[in-house]
């Protein structure tokens, strides 16, 4: 298969989507250059769009072992058409609820934003530094336990049995259907070995 910079230089995947939905996975969840580099070639020249490929991308890194394979196994088609079961308004939840999945979704969006902003060349002047070093030291005061906290209720959530639905034989033909076991939901705690798994599949 063609190295992942040829299949951005020629379009098979968009840059964007490798830049600001592929990488800040690298830095924040600890997943491999492998995984990026494995997962780009799996959605390459599928003809996806931005929001599809988001999607995917976090379905593949964060969800349970039978939508990664499935993925893995080419079908992403199968995999999004699942997605399309699970209602996006937020039906079923409480005020409070809906109230923290929003928090959630801000967290995400700045988290990524000021990753990829803190490298800028441009961050140059005196005062924003001295304003910006005491900002970041309250931060990191709080990172550890934000970071167990996180880990918990991501295990937790995790159980909750939130996992997709799986087609049944009038959903889906045959083909479209991929014939994998159903595995139990990643851990946090799980990353570093499901990691490993990939790297191996990946040089298999």
């Amino acid at each position: 298969r063609l190295p992942v910079q040829q299949i951005l230089f020629r379009g098979g995947f968009p840059v964007y989507c490798y830049m600001y939905t592929l990488r800040p996975f690298r830095r924040m969840n600890g997943v491999s250059d492998e995984e990026i580099e494995r997962f780009v070639k799996l959605a390459a020249n599928r003809r996806l769009s931005v929001r599809e490929i988001e999607r995917l991308a976090h379905l593949y890194f964060r969800g349970s072992g039978l939508t990664r394979q499935a993925i893995e196994a080419g079908k992403l088609t199968w995999v999004l058409e699942q997605m399309k079961r699970v209602p996006e308004d937020q039906a079923g939840c409480n005020d409070f609820e809906r109230s923290l999945l929003k928090d959630l979704e801000i967290l995400q969006k700045y988290m990524g934003q000021v990753l990829t902003k803190c490298r800028d060349p441009r961050l140059k002047s005196r005062a924003f530094h001295a304003q910006a070093n005491l900002l970041t030291g309250s931060l990191l005061t709080k990172l550890p336990p934000f970071s167990q906290a996180m880990k918990e209720f991501y295990d937790r959530s995790g159980q909750a049995k939130c996992h997709l639905p799986i087609a049944s034989d009038r959903d889906a033909a045959p083909r479209d259907q991929p014939a994998i076991p159903t595995q139990p939901q990643h851990r946090a705690g799980d990353r570093s070995q499901a990691g490993g798994h990939a790297r191996q599949g990946a040089k298999g």
